[in-house]
């Protein structure tokens, strides 16, 4: 199986910490897509101990990369790892529990090749376990369709943009990416998106069921 380069357009990459139990079943839901559009498949490994990336590396070898952390770091942290780490224009981040739905990587590179997404865009889509197209309805926003500046920050004072099944684009991370806290339970989500809405980046949210929940 080739390798795919990893100066690709687009990488998924899977922040990991001991997701041995469901982080195949997140690279499998990609995997097809992937391949066939050549994109990279990343996983960031938190510094594991259970074996999670000798597992991976017996079930699917060459056609994943792993970079692995000498020590644990901060969720948000390992966040921002990924999309350093990525060489892509564009990045997918996906938990290790969690699933892109079919067609999802389809829906995503027909999307970033619209003129109207520019380098600033942040593209996500619907998920089955938090339908956050219900905070869009409140502001009058449509899916489908860009928002940006005093609507976005509007739109996210209302609730975290759940990282998982969302692309960035490479001017995230250069403008910073997440706001990091030592605390998984600090809504850096929320108070991210919200910043990068002051800083000019614009959003879309898609009609499409993008991410599913393991189990």
């Amino acid at each position: 199986m080739r390798k795919v380069d990893p100066m690709c357009e687009l990488t998924i990459a899977i922040p990991m910490y001991n997701g041995g139990h469901t982080v195949v079943q997140a690279i499998q839901s990609c995997i097809d897509e992937a391949e066939h559009f050549g994109i990279r498949i990343l996983v960031v490994d938190n510094a594991s101990t259970d074996g999670s990336k000798e597992r991976i590396q017996k079930v699917f070898g060459a056609r994943v990369d792993i970079i692995r952390h000498s020590s644990t770091l901060p969720i948000w942290s390992n966040h921002n790892s990924c999309l350093a780490l990525s060489t892509s224009k564009y990045t997918v981040i996906l938990h290790a529990d969690d699933m892109l739905q079919p067609k999802a990587v389809e829906r995503f590179m027909k999307t970033i090749s619209m003129d109207e997404h520019q380098d600033n865009t942040i593209i996500w889509g619907r998920s089955t376990f938090y339908d956050y197209a219900y905070h869009l309805k409140r502001e009058g926003v449509s899916l489908d369709k860009l928002f940006f500046g005093a609507t976005a920050e509007r739109v996210f004072s209302f609730g975290g943009l759940t990282s998982s099944g969302t692309l960035y684009p490479r001017e995230f991370i250069v403008a910073g990416g997440f706001l990091e806290f030592d605390s998984a339970y600090m809504p850096s989500d929320l108070f991210s998106m919200i910043l990068a809405a002051k800083r000019g980046f614009q959003f879309v949210m898609l009609k499409d069921k993008i991410l599913s929940r393991y189990r």
